[in-house]
């Protein structure tokens, strides 16, 4: 991925290439009324609408199922859920494309921007609720957050807009640190306007930030050479399915190079990372249902306006700030929501 900033980037390796999919459809057999004594019944469920839901996490998968309720969708009574898990596995997703197709869904709920453009570009025309993802307009999900047009809505988690409360925050756990990496994956578009955003905030911060690219799981121990080359003091890794998948490997080499690092989500802290700081998911995918009950009521996603997030979490691991000789100052301590011991 080409910078033209005067700023060091590293390509680790070359892209692997994609992949097209042949997406599947089934007619399915109308149901005679008749006088078959099972024929209203029959009816009665063809009408229960089905939901394809791409979520391995059950407290996302639970806070989901809480926001159908607060809208009197209860799965298996009126609504049938068909969650999915492709375990950061591109093609896995390309055949629960497929299977929600043939499920003839009413729509289609997911989250992070691989997981949108994948379900995009393998439905025709499913209406798709994007329980989170960053930089939408950008990324070509909708036209605008106010008309996003086409057949995508929901909420954005403005991910790559937190890019600069992220450096606040690493230069808050330590005050000297000068430079500072963004570990990215350049198939992803809203990683590059996170680095544009990391490169506007580094100035007034006392900054210096640098690019590191990597394109599959093989590509950290690599990539953690090119922060030691560059002199990393700092790192800060968005979210994506390849990194998710290399999670402990990753949290281990931040580890060995003693960078201290912040991630987008609390599984990485939790993993034994020291920081991350991001936006509520459970909260997102809660009111995504809201988005589910109003498509189910026939709105259209292209009249929904994408909406923003209202609550954050920063969730710190006071094991790994020791490990890493930093005490975490009150000024961090009193914003954060959770502290790991």
């Amino acid at each position: 991925m080409k910078r033209d900033t005067g700023h060091v980037t590293h390509a680790i390796s070359p892209r692997a290439s994609r992949r097209t999919f042949l997406q599947c459809s089934i007619a399915l057999p109308a149901l005679a009324c008749g006088s078959f004594p099972f024929a209203a019944s029959a009816q009665q469920s063809a009408k229960i609408p089905r939901v394809g839901v791409v979520n391995q996490s059950p407290r996302l998968r639970n806070a989901f199922k809480q926001g159908l309720a607060e809208h009197d969708w209860i799965d298996g009574k009126n609504i049938i859920i068909e969650f999915r898990n492709y375990d950061s596995d591109p093609e896995r997703l390309l055949k629960i494309a497929g299977e929600f197709s043939n499920f003839n869904v009413a729509c289609i709920v997911a989250s992070g921007n691989l997981s949108v453009r994948t379900l995009k570009e393998a439905t025709a025309g499913i209406p798709i609720v994007m329980a989170f993802a960053a930089d939408v307009v950008g990324s070509g999900f909708v036209a605008n957050l106010r008309q996003p047009g086409g057949n995508i809505t929901g909420l954005t988690n403005i991910n790559e807009l937190l890019t600069s409360k992220r450096l606040e925050l690493l230069k808050e756990l330590r005050p000297k640190l000068s430079r500072v990496a963004l570990m990215i994956d350049p198939a992803i578009s809203a990683h590059g306007a996170m680095w544009k955003v990391a490169l506007a905030s580094a100035k007034s911060l006392g900054l210096k930030v640098f690019a590191v690219e990597y394109h599959s799981a093989h590509d950290f121990t690599a990539a953690f050479a090119a922060l030691a080359q560059e002199k990393a003091e700092g790192l800060v890794l968005p979210q994506s399915p390849i990194a998710s998948f290399a999670r402990e490997r990753v949290i281990n080499l931040a580890a060995g190079a003693r960078v201290p690092a912040i991630y987008q989500t609390s599984s990485w802290v939790e993993a034994g990372g020291l920081a991350s700081y991001g936006t509520d998911e459970a909260d997102m995918w809660r009111r995504s249902a809201g988005y589910v009950d109003k498509i189910l009521k026939g709105a259209k996603p292209a009249d929904l306006p994408v909406e923003q997030p209202t609550k954050f979490e920063l969730i710190l691991n006071r094991k790994t700030a020791n490990a890493l000789s930093i005490k975490i100052p009150n000024s961090i301590l009193v914003q954060a929501n959770k502290v790991i011991d």
